[in-house]
C-alpha cells in the first residue's frame, strides 16, 4: 500500500510524539520511585501508562485519518481540474473543425446560375420485318430489289433521340447486338437507304420510318429501334433578358429625370 507525503509526515509526527511521551513517562516514574521510599501499589501507575498509550494511539490514528482526508481532497481537486481541461480541449477541437469546415466550404459567387437542360427519360419503340428471298434467283440485283418500310410509332409530342438499325439472315442465331448496321451499308444482299422520315398517324401519334431494300437469295430479318423522349427544356431567355431590360428602364428613367431637371433650371433662369 502506497502512502502520500502528507500521510507519511503525519505518521512520522505521531511516532515521534509517542516515543517522546513514553520517554517522559519513564523518566517521571524513575524520579518518583527515587523520591518515595514507601512502597505503593502499581495499579495507579499502570492505569496511567495505559491511558497515555491509548491517547498516543488515538493521536496516531487521528493523524493518519487526517492525512487520508487531505489526500482525498487533493485527488478530487486534481480530478475536477482534469475534467475542466478535457472540456476545454473538446471545445477547442470542435471550434477548430468548424473553422476548417467554413474554410473548405465553397464560396458563394455572385454570377447568376444558369439552369441545366432538363432531359426526360428515354423510351424505345421498335419494328421488325421478314424479307423473303429474291424470286429471280441469280438475276437478283439492287436494281430489282424488294423495298420494305420499317416504322415505329411514338407520341406526337416526343422527339427521336437515336435510331438503331439491325439486319441478319433469318436463319442466323446471333444476337441482335452483333447484327448492327448503318445506312447505305451492304449487309450481304440488303441495306437501309435514305434517312428516317416522320409521318403523322393521328392527333396523338406519329410514325418514324426507314426504308430497307433486299435482293439476296437468302431471307433476312431487319429491325428498327427508336429511342425517344420529351423535348429538351432549355432555360428561359427571360432569366437573362429581364435584368438587362430592368437596367435599360432604370437608365431611361434617370435620363428623363435629368432632362426634366435641366428644363426646369432653364425656365427659372429665363424668368429671372
Amino acid at each position: 500500500m502506497q502512502f502520500s507525503e502528507t500521510v507519511v509526515a503525519a505518521m512520522i509526527g505521531a511516532t515521534a510524539t509517542m516515543f517522546t511521551a513514553l520517554f517522559q513517562i519513564v523518566t517521571a516514574l524513575r524520579s518518583r520511585n527515587k523520591q518515595d521510599v514507601r512502597p505503593k501499589r502499581g495499579g495507579v501507575s499502570m492505569r496511567s501508562v495505559i491511558a497515555i498509550v491509548a491517547l498516543m494511539a488515538g493521536s496516531g490514528v487521528g493523524g493518519y485519518l487526517y492525512g487520508e482526508l487531505r489526500q482525498e481532497h487533493a485527488s478530487e481537486d486534481i480530478r475536477s481540474m482534469r475534467d475542466e481541461l478535457n472540456a476545454k480541449l473538446q471545445l477547442l477541437a470542435s471550434t477548430t473543425e468548424r473553422i476548417a469546415a467554413m474554410r473548405d466550404a465553397p464560396t458563394i459567387s455572385s454570377t447568376p446560375v444558369v439552369a441545366a437542360p432538363i432531359v426526360a427519360p428515354v423510351t424505345t419503340s421498335e419494328a421488325v420485318i421478314y424479307a423473303p428471298p429474291c424470286s429471280a434467283g441469280s438475276a437478283c440485283t439492287e436494281q430489282n430489289a424488294q423495298h420494305f418500310a420499317l416504322c415505329g410509332a411514338i407520341p406526337t409530342v416526343m422527339q427521336v433521340r437515336k435510331v438503331e438499325l439491325f439486319a441478319k439472315p433469318a436463319t442466323a442465331t446471333t444476337a441482335w447486338d452483333q447484327a448492327a448496321a448503318n445506312f447505305e451499308q451492304d449487309i450481304g444482299g440488303g441495306k437501309f437507304i435514305g434517312s428516317p422520315a416522320e409521318h403523322a398517324e393521328d392527333d396523338a401519334h406519329k410514325a418514324v420510318c426507314v426504308d430497307f431494300v433486299h435482293w439476296s437469295a437468302e431471307p433476312h430479318l431487319a429491325r428498327l429501334v427508336l429511342q425517344y423522349g420529351a423535348s429538351v427544356v432549355e432555360p428561359s431567355a427571360s432569366d437573362h433578358v429581364l435584368p438587362a431590360v430592368a437596367a435599360a428602364q432604370l437608365s431611361t428613367s434617370q435620363t428623363t429625370i435629368s432632362n426634366a431637371h435641366t428644363v426646369s433650371m432653364t425656365s427659372s433662369t429665363a424668368g429671372q
